[in-house]
């Protein structure tokens, strides 16, 4: 078992602008990985979509608003929504509003 204290959580920079990314999980934890991100308005991931070396990614809006690109659609969500998708699929994202967002990212069978 372990804990990670939010406030001494490991920044992590993933790409983007307008972002703050924190490994909530421990860093050696392989199965899962959970980043926490507060995205300032407009902030925005990748122009190019791009993919994680995982088997499967899920996105959970805490507060605010975020969109995900991917390859087939793009998807609006809003705050308690969580859209999951596999992690070889192409995507990127953004926050459309001028209001901050906190998002949960979480990624499972990280290689």
């Amino acid at each position: 078992m372990s804990v990670v204290e939010f406030a001494s959580a490991p920044r992590v920079d993933l790409g983007g602008a307008g972002i703050v990314e924190r490994l909530i999980t421990p860093p050696t934890q392989r199965d899962i990985q959970i980043i926490h991100m507060t995205v300032d308005g407009h902030g925005h991931g990748e122009e190019e979509p791009y993919t994680m070396n995982c088997t499967t990614e899920s996105v959970h809006v805490i507060t605010g608003s975020f969109v995900v690109r991917t390859s087939a659609e793009e998807f609006t969500l809003a705050a308690g929504d969580t859209l999951t998708f596999p992690g070889a699929e192409p995507h990127t994202w953004r926050n459309p509003t001028g209001e901050k967002a906190e998002v949960l990212w979480v990624l499972t069978g990280v290689s």
